[in-house]
């Protein structure tokens, strides 16, 4: 009767970790699922918004030029004279649709300049970058930038439940014979991140100091050459994926975690802060 009573408590107690795992993960999937949509949404408004804005001067053009053709088949001057404010006013109509596509564009760069710097913190802070196979018996559960993920390991106590150590891993008392090599591939992966979290980080102060200050400073940012430098942070954002060359992974099966999905939603973002500042420069 003892033994009857007890399996089902030690069933209810371990019942519930994998449904707050599965949910953990169901959620976190989720929210990655609709960052993407919104890349997919962000870029539409702003190719709508940027094609309009190459037909505006167009339309400007001829509204000016048609207006002189009218004009010089007029038999009095009083009528050349007051063809003039119908100019103005067309040119001062395309000129508030013009800032009002610049503000929709600003708004969506600020949004995804965010979301990207927020993505982009986490890639460090994260040692659920890589996932490592455990079947092969190394000691690792999970590889980061700067941390790494152990298994449990009865002995000394160490491991599990989520704890993060830092990337030297000898440090961790009883784990000695952990094999873990700071390599090119580790090397490259912390540098490119620095130095996409570092380029977006003055984009963004510098983004909301060109609102909040001046408009002079705001036109001066706001260049083409810029978006090249938005290029170049998604591109290191991208190349931290060289973790995967890393060690334990070079001689193990390592898959993407929720770091390596951080890092390429931010990636996405910053090429959408990139277009965005094309329309708004």
């Amino acid at each position: 009767m003892n033994n009857d009573s007890s399996q089902p408590d030690d069933n209810a107690e371990s019942g519930p970790t994998p449904i707050e795992s599965s949910s953990h993960t169901a959620w976190l999937t989720i929210t990655f699922m609709l960052l993407g949509i919104l890349v997919l949404v962000f870029c539409s408004i702003l190719l709508f918004v940027y094609l309009r804005k190459k037909r505006l001067p167009l339309v400007m053009v001829r509204s000016s030029t048609m207006v002189p053709a009218v004009s010089t088949t007029s038999k009095g001057e009083g009528e050349e004279l007051g063809a003039e404010p119908i100019v103005d006013v067309m040119l001062a109509h395309e000129d508030i649709t013009v800032r009002i596509h610049k503000f929709w564009a600003f708004i969506i760069m600020a949004i995804s300049a965010i979301v990207a710097l927020s993505l982009s913190i986490v890639t460090h802070t994260s040692c659920e970058y890589m996932e490592v196979d455990t079947e092969y018996g190394s000691g690792f559960l999970s590889l980061g930038l700067w941390s790494v993920a152990l298994t449990y390991d009865g002995s000394t106590g160490s491991g599990g439940d989520g704890t993060c150590y830092s990337n030297v891993v000898w440090d961790v008392e009883g784990r000695d014979d952990l094999d873990f090599e700071v390599n090119a591939a580790l090397q490259i992966a912390r540098v490119a991140g620095i130095i996409a979290t570092t380029f977006g980080g003055i984009f963004f102060v510098s983004m909301i100091m060109s609102h909040v200050f001046s408009s002079s400073f705001s036109k001066q940012l706001f260049r083409p050459w810029l978006s090249m430098i938005l290029l170049l942070v998604a591109f290191c954002q991208g190349l931290t994926l060289s973790l995967a060359a890393s060690q334990p992974c070079h001689n193990e099966t390592c898959f993407i975690d929720v770091g390596a999905v951080s890092a390429c939603t931010a990636g996405l973002h910053w090429l959408v802060c990139a277009f965005a500042v094309l329309v708004v420069s």
